[in-house]
């Protein structure tokens, strides 16, 4: 409770904090490196608003400023905008009013304030560029000093003299007084005035024995605590503090802070809150507060300077912007370039033992040596020996040597950060690291993500060994927990994460990775593909086109790649390869049909069916290519010096399985690469899914790896076989199939022919109802008739079908199986629409029938129970399976169980005896046709429960005196509306559900 309580009064603040404050986060711009010397600046006064981006988000360093944008600069950081934007003219001819230029009340606020003069003819020029001399000018009379400055030798040089003294031009570098600025250098004067002591002027009355004059006496606020005042302390409740963050969200378990929150202590500081820290003043303090747009909680332990923010109406504290200060230095390089051999670890992948790795006995402390660059020596790193070890912001307590070992040396794709530390009330360090910060991915392949009313589920195609688990899963409810998914540098949510994406996931590893309640996770959807021409097996690389990738050895092991194979490898987002996929030319697969002799060539041309389906034909390459072909095709050993021409061999659906042969092509002819015997003796496999497997019998194959290959149709009369993808089978359903040629890789097996069974209608085949009404689209010159339906309980399934003169209405049932391109093969229509936009329409039709049964033919199929008319054959029994179909009124129906009423004789129906019920579970696919939707519109028909029972049908009026017999006559006379239902059961089980729902 307290931690959600702490949320709310967080979004409160930061509300807060916005209306009062300007900004308060600092904005990051894209075109602002974070290195530049400018950087921290900007972050500073973005976040107070004093300086703003443009409508790209942009903030255009090299930009010029003319003299109206710097004044409005330096009235906002006097926190007078009110004012500036409430005023409506200015002194000055040609900023007379905001009709005459923009910055009119700006300017005049400027000049009510004393830093503001123009020029002698009346003019402020707004539009000029701000010239050096003249942006110092107006910070310093701003900020209190141009009584000094002008005793000072006045413009230029008595401004500039106190602008160098005030240090307001540090960091800026002009060639002359004259020089224009540009928005970085107008952003650093900006910032360095903001944290120069004000000068603050007041009435004082002097009295003497001639009687009293009033004064007005100058006070510079260059003390301590509340007598330290800047533009940030006194207009914007900032402040300039020096310490560190001392805790996150991550670092220590239970700490009570939120992931926008960090613990900071403040060391330093000439006035926090009004009150004095440093080696005279109050002892450190330590506040929790918002990181803001800052990498603040990245800066854990190391000595920085802040400039923080006081919310006065929830007392939260805000970090505007942080940067290192002091002598507190920090070294950053990858975990990969620690010399393992100069710790006395040769192979740390096979080490289980680590101790004394950081050992060094002649310092009592320990040194880490780290090759830098293309360097081939090590640079030593001294580590003081009470050193503490963070990964991934969280403290180890493992042993160590351990800990290092684990997480530096087996350590392929993070980055690791030393830090020494100043000491409290010290900005120099004593030499030795105090802190070793480690980052730590483990990685994990992208199979599938589910989500279920309390859990986002990830599964993994494969994950790090270092992680037991097969997935990530959290409850996006719990807050608690906190996943973060990046990509290319920018937030995704998680339903951007799709298959085959690697995931680099940090996580608390102390409490293990099914515990953690963070998980940072980077995307990465980087591929490579081609032939791999070399392996490395003994430093985990392979070749591709010239270029060297080296594998996550914890993820997949080398020695399953195949050379001169073609691959898909899929790399993590530190260029690592975490899982690969054949490509889809890896291989060149066949079926060998045919020989003959082409007039004028030297050897005999090979007939194969192609992974197209298209039969294609190559001449051989040699005689031993003729010779191989032939022995393929015939079982001779030799191709015949008769030339014997063979154009379709005599294969049958018991022999062509043994044709199968890989082959290679070298400028256009053909030659024997392997002859491959299918894995299976026995054809028939029935195919099923698992998961994100799909298996025939035993073998798994995928669309992404599998070539599969129908020649039912070669093998009767057609010139060419089909094309089949995983998606053209039926679940439980039995093939004639032959399986060849598994992977090493993924144990997927690579070429499939299937010889019967395919793009057939069977009982487990679903009903579809069209969504919308269907237009003809062309898709690669072949016109389909192209329609949405709502199929498998999904809505908006997109329906292809090639017969772009057939009929199709919204509201239509129909069944279909599907070619290997995705769209419809053969079709039947269950229910017809056409002309029943209307619900009477339907009603009476329905009713005008004794048996209800008769409507669903619609002239189209006959009953659907009667399995002795030939039109029904689909719909027969097939593996011991019944498959029925009912139609008729709802008698009662709620989300578990529907009654029908399925027939009736003369115009009524016996509820005890014309009634069928049915159980819905959560494996029915139940869809409405909802006529109280507009006909021409594609909500009229949805995936949901809809239309229950209309009791008042059932309950006296219209049924005799026994409540027993309806009349159905009496319904439509007065009219009224019953909802109607076709259902539709396999082995007992009901599959779907149509429900047709009256307005």
């Amino acid at each position: 409770m307290i931690k959600n309580l702490k949320k709310v009064i967080s979004s409160a603040a930061a509300v807060a904090i916005v209306a009062s404050s300007a900004s308060a986060f600092a904005v990051t711009f894209p075109d602002v490196d974070e290195s530049a010397s400018y950087a921290n600046a900007v972050e500073t006064v973005s976040a107070l608003g004093v300086v703003v981006g443009d409508d790209n988000g942009l903030f255009n360093p090299d930009a010029n400023v003319t003299r109206a944008e710097f004044t409005t600069m330096v009235v906002r950081a006097l926190g007078e905008e009110a004012a500036a934007t409430a005023a409506t003219t200015s002194s000055f001819t040609d900023a007379a009013n905001t009709s005459v230029h923009w910055a009119a009340g700006y300017i005049a606020q400027g000049v009510a304030d004393g830093w503001i003069n123009g020029y002698g003819d009346g003019t402020f020029k707004p539009d000029n560029t701000v010239t050096y001399a003249e942006a110092v000018k107006m910070l310093v009379s701003a900020i209190g000093y141009e009584l000094y400055a002008q005793n000072a030798g006045g413009y230029p040089s008595g401004y500039l003299s106190y602008g160098g003294s005030l240090d307001i031009i540090d960091g800026v570098s002009v060639e002359g007084n004259s020089t224009e600025l540009t928005r970085s250098q107008c952003a650093v004067l900006v910032n360095n005035a903001m944290q120069a002591p004000l000068v603050l002027t007041g009435d004082i009355t002097v009295g003497g024995s001639l009687g009293t004059v009033t004064e007005q006496q100058y006070t510079t606020m260059n003390g301590t605590g509340s007598g330290w005042q800047t533009l940030l302390t006194k207009f914007h409740d900032a402040y300039v503090v020096r310490g560190r963050v001392m805790e996150t969200s991550k670092s220590q378990s239970g700490s009570g802070l939120d992931d926008d929150e960090v613990s900071f202590r403040v060391e330093a500081a000439d006035n926090f809150d009004n009150e004095y820290y440093g080696s005279t003043g109050s002892d450190p303090v330590e506040f929790d507060m918002r990181v803001g747009d800052t990498d603040a909680a990245n800066r854990i332990f190391e000595y920085s300077e802040a400039v923080v923010q006081k919310n006065k109406d929830t007392d939260e504290w805000v970090i505007l912007s942080i940067n290192t200060y002091g002598q507190s230095k920090t070294e950053t390089f990858a975990a990969s370039d620690v010399d393992s051999d100069g710790m006395g670890i040769s192979d740390p992948v096979d080490t289980t033992d680590f101790s004394g790795v950081l050992t060094d006995s002649s310092k009592g402390n320990y040194r880490i040596p780290v090759f830098k660059g293309t360097s081939t020596s090590t640079t030593k790193y001294r580590v003081d020996e009470n050193v503490a070890l963070y990964v991934n912001g969280v403290e180890v307590s493992d042993d160590l040597d351990d800990a290092f070992g684990k997480y530096v040396l087996l350590n392929s794709v993070g980055d690791v950060t030393l830090i020494d530390s100043t000491e409290p009330g010290s900005t120099s360090t004593d030499g030795y690291y105090d802190f070793i910060m480690v980052d730590y991915y483990v990685d994990a392949v992208v199979d599938s993500v589910t989500e279920s009313s309390s859990n986002i589920r990830m599964f993994f195609k494969a994950n790090d060994s270092n992680v037991a688990q097969s997935r990530l899963q959290w409850d996006p409810e719990d807050e608690d927990v906190t996943v973060t998914f990046t990509k290319d540098d920018a937030e995704i949510a998680y339903t951007d994460v799709a298959e085959f994406d690697v995931l680099s996931i940090a996580y608390d590893v102390e409490v293990g990775f099914a515990q953690s309640t963070f998980y940072d996770v980077i995307v990465s959807s980087n591929t490579v593909s081609g032939r791999v021409t070399s392996r490395d097996e003994e430093d985990g690389v392979v070749t591709i086109d010239g270029n060297e990738y080296e594998f996550n050895e914890r993820l997949y092991n080398i020695n399953n790649v195949e050379l001169s194979t073609d691959y898909t490898l899929y790399l993590d987002a530190f260029g690592y390869v975490a899982y690969i996929g054949e490509g889809d030319s890896a291989k060149n697969y066949g079926i060998v049909v045919g020989m003959y002799m082409g007039s004028g060539d030297d050897y005999a041309t090979v007939r194969l069916i192609g992974t197209d389906g298209n039969v294609v034909e190559y001449e051989a390459r040699d005689d031993a290519a003729e010779n191989a072909f032939w022995n393929i095709l015939t079982g001779e050993e030799t191709y015949p010096d008769t030339n014997p021409s063979i154009t379709k061999a005599d294969l049958s659906r018991d022999t062509i399985q043994n044709n199968v042969v890989v082959y290679t092509l070298s400028s256009g002819d053909i030659r024997l690469r392997e002859h491959l015997d299918p894995v299976n003796d026995n054809g028939v496999l029935p195919f099923r899914t698992s998961g994100s497997n799909s298996r025939l019998g035993n073998y798994t194959i995928s669309d992404t790896a599998t070539k599969i290959i129908d020649v039912d149709s070669y093998l009767g009369s057609d010139s060419n076989a089909g094309v089949m993808s995983v998606s053209s089978f039926a679940e439980d359903t039995d093939y004639t199939a032959y399986v060849y040629d598994r992977s090493n890789t993924s144990n997927v097996y690579r070429f499939v022919i299937v010889v019967e069974g395919t793009a057939s209608i069977n009982p487990d085949t679903t009903f579809a109802v069209v969504k919308s009404n269907p237009r003809t689209t062309d898709i690669d010159g072949t016109e389909y008739l192209s329609m949405t339906v709502c199929r498998d309980g999904a809505e908006d399934v997109t329906l292809l079908y090639e017969d772009t003169n057939a009929s199709f209405t919204r509201g239509d049932v129909v069944i279909y199986s599907m070619n290997a391109d995705g769209t419809a093969n053969e079709l039947h229509k269950i229910i017809s629409m056409s002309g029943m936009s209307r619900y009477e329409s339907l009603r009476d039709a329905v009713l005008a029938n004794d048996n209800f049964s008769s409507f669903v033919s619609s002239d189209v199929l006959p009953y659907l129970d009667d399995k002795t008319d030939p039109r029904n054959e689909w719909f027969k029994s097939t593996d011991n399976k019944e498959a029925e179909a009912y139609f008729g009124p709802i008698l009662r129906k709620d989300a578990s169980s529907i009654d029908l009423i399925v027939s009736q004789s003369n115009g009524e129906s016996n509820i005890n005896e014309d009634i069928e019920s049915f159980t819905i579970d959560s494996n029915t696919d139940v869809y409405v046709y909802d006529y109280s939707e507009r006909s021409d519109s594609d909500n009229r028909v949805y995936a949901g429960q809809g239309g229950n029972s209309t009791d008042a049908i059932y309950n006296g009026t219209y049924v005799d005196k026994d409540e027993t017999i309806v009349s159905w006559d009496a319904v439509q006379s007065d009219d009224v509306k019953p909802n109607f239902a076709l259902v539709k059961v396999v082995d007992n089980d009901v599959t779907e559900v149509v429900v047709f729902v009256a307005d």
